[in-house]
């Protein structure tokens, strides 16, 4: 939250900063994909506001909500699993510590852009990448993802965030909306122009 530096600097006297998202540049694609799907997707988690758009009857003729495909392997055990492994191994080998960091390191990072590219080939699925209703005060992840995955980025804007809102064009880089009957018609519009 772009506030939220403010606030530790002047409450905990704790150098910090606002810090927005960002994607490696291997990640970033080059090539735009057919999608799969006619619709707009979003992956996620389902909570607050979030269940009224997903039970939206009009919304679900725009709108999928896919689980990632990363949930159908076994990476995201996998990386629970180097985490866990190396915790017990600086809790009962501290000397091996330096060691099974580099090691542990190495793995996990292995496991994480693997994990990465399940993640944006599962947002890119669609004709768009929704982000719907949250609590966070700034754009999540997903924002970037979608971006970084070559598709079209829909979201809600963020309320009270000034600094938040001029990181992206309006229109150009990003479309907003305020109520699922705009989100409605920001996916014909765009669901009009792949069919162009």
């Amino acid at each position: 939250d772009e506030f939220d530096a403010e606030s530790i600097n002047s409450d905990l006297l704790l150098p910090s900063f606002w810090w927005v998202g960002a994607m490696p540049v291997q990640a970033i694609t080059n090539a735009i994909d057919k999608p799969m799907h006619d619709k707009a997707c979003f992956s996620g988690p389902v909570y607050g506001k979030r269940s009224e758009y997903l039970q939206n009857s009009a919304l679900s003729e725009y709108m999928l909500h896919l689980p990632p495909i990363e949930e159908r392997t076994t990476y995201p055990l996998l990386f629970d699993f180097y985490q866990s492994l190396f915790a017990q191994s600086i809790r009962h080998v501290p000397a091996m510590a330096v060691y099974f960091n580099t090691y542990f390191v190495r793995k996990v990072n292995t496991v994480r852009a693997t994990l990465l590219n399940y993640w944006l080939q599962s947002i890119k699925r669609g004709i768009a990448v929704v982000q719907l209703p949250h609590f966070f005060k700034a754009f999540p992840g997903r924002i970037y993802e979608g971006m970084a995955a070559g598709r079209p980025v829909i979201s809600m804007s963020i309320a009270n965030r000034p600094r938040v809102m001029k990181l992206f064009e309006p229109g150009k880089e990003i479309l907003f909306y305020e109520s699922s009957e705009e989100l409605i018609e920001l996916i014909k519009m765009l669901r009009s122009e792949e069919h162009t």
